[in-house]
């Protein structure tokens, strides 16, 4: 009778080798620019103006049940777009933030995240406050729900510069769209809070592609894209 060498403590070394790599794995947070917000008081008026700046039109998005917002999206590149954003038109008077508001202006931007849970207990480790995992839709002109997830930082003061965003796996990201005419060159983003959000990615092991971000007492927005009438910036 042949006997057979017993394998099992080989195989429960592998076993701990594969759980140990999955473990490393979700040590990595992939993070990018989502999409930047374009504030403006009058929706129409907002898609005008993008479209002189521009040549391209934006795509209505739709109402944000959570918010008296709507929206329109300009789809760019690397599954990144631009929201312009402005008060629903139903409202008996515009909000006293978007008041003055009578040409575009970036006023915040997304941070999306593949494991915002993660995301979510390496700000609060680091004593920062959030107002936790937020559930968002919206309805599209075309009846299709999108759902994601938001964490916004309340202290420090970053709110919406930036929040960070997570997509539901059923839900089609805003960029994919038919035509892509618009490309992202460059993000900057002025800061008293540069050292936090740098201290953020480098817990995530994560960097940000086209954006750029610098020490100021103010936050300062600066958007330049490439349009098919040439390179346009929003600040």
């Amino acid at each position: 009778m042949i006997k057979m060498k017993r394998k099992y403590p080989f195989f429960a070394f592998c076993i701990v080798i594969l759980i140990a790599i999955g473990c490393a794995k979700k040590e990595v947070n992939n993070m990018q620019i989502d999409h930047i917000i374009l504030a403006i008081n009058d929706l129409d008026l907002g898609i005008k103006q993008f479209e002189e700046l521009t040549g391209v039109k934006a795509i209505y998005g739709g109402g944000h049940p959570n918010s008296y917002t709507h929206n329109a999206i300009v789809p760019m590149n690397d599954m990144i777009y631009i929201e312009i954003l402005a008060p629903k038109k139903e409202l008996d008077t515009i909000p006293e933030f978007f008041k003055n508001m009578d040409v575009l202006k970036p006023i915040g931007f997304a941070i999306a995240t593949d494991t915002i849970e993660f995301l979510e207990k390496t700000v609060v480790d680091s004593q920062f406050e959030t107002k936790g995992i937020e559930n968002w839709s919206r309805n599209k002109p075309s009846g299709e729900e999108l759902k994601w997830k938001l964490l916004r930082i309340t202290n420090p003061g970053l709110n919406i510069n930036p929040f960070f965003i997570s997509w539901s796996d059923k839900t089609t990201h805003p960029s994919i769209q038919k035509n892509t005419l618009c490309v992202l060159k460059e993000f900057q983003i002025k800061t008293p809070h540069k050292k936090d959000i740098t201290d953020i990615l480098l817990k995530n092991k994560s960097t940000i592609p086209f954006m750029k971000i610098e020490d100021s007492d103010t936050i300062q927005l600066k958007l330049t894209i490439t349009t098919p009438k040439g390179e346009v910036t929003f600040k």
